[in-house]
């Protein structure tokens, strides 16, 4: 009778401990391995990293991946599951006319198929920047740097070149950050400088975007002025 007492105490105490094993928290966190922060608006935003589990990189955990934009909205609400080496990647449409500021991206583990009952979320987060798509080279049209060759020449005057520079900034073929003019344009001498920098810019010699520069340049100062 004793020793029958005495394993039925046995199994009901290995019970207990399988009981609180099951039963135990698990924990399981994020670690991101995205180093690209700086995107073109409808380039795609690409996150990738993976799932620290224990100490040790773990497959089957459902991930969440949350979204917002610059005026807190949600955009992206999705669900990725690690890969047999815990690793996860994802990639998040940015349409071609999306805001243009900071994106905080969320990403959450949400553990094990095993132990999503019992288990602890946690999640970090990034934030993404999202530029102005229209400052690439390829919205700049090549007749505007013939423009920019005949006033290095002297075939047109300085009005002229203004005018026209300014005609495309309206019209948005030309777009440049967001910035605080002043000035009239009228009083205002447009640097030496500024005309080496369209000089170098028609022959192919520095970028379009180091050409924006100048154009920014321009329109804090009050050379040009932009309603």
């Amino acid at each position: 009778m004793i020793k029958i007492v005495l394993i039925f105490c046995a199994v009901l105490f290995c019970a207990n401990i399988i009981i609180l094993e099951s039963y135990q928290t698990h924990v399981s966190s994020p670690v991101i391995t995205s180093d690209k922060t700086n995107y073109k608006q409808g380039e795609n935003v690409i996150i990738s990293g993976w799932i620290n589990y224990n100490e040790e990189p773990t497959s089957d955990v459902l991930v969440r991946i949350i979204t917002t934009n610059p005026l807190e909205i949600k955009i992206f609400d999705e669900y990725v599951t690690s890969g047999f080496d815990g690793a996860f990647s994802i990639e998040i449409p940015i349409e071609k006319d999306a805001e243009v500021g900071r994106y905080v991206v969320e990403i959450i583990s949400q553990c094990r198929e095993i132990h999503r009952e019992i288990c602890t979320h946690q999640n970090e987060t990034i934030t993404i920047t999202i530029e102005n798509e229209s400052n690439q080279n390829k919205r700049i049209p090549d007749w505007i740097k013939n423009n920019a060759s005949w006033w290095v020449e002297g075939t047109i005057d300085d009005k002229a070149f203004v005018g026209g520079i300014q005609f495309l900034i309206k019209e948005g073929i030309i777009q440049i950050p967001e910035t605080t003019q002043s000035g009239t344009g009228d009083t205002q001498e447009i640097p030496a400088w500024i005309k080496n920098n369209a000089d170098w810019w028609s022959k192919g010699l520095i970028s379009d975007d180091d050409f924006i520069k100048g154009i920014q340049f321009m329109v804090e100062n009050g050379i040009i002025v932009v309603n």
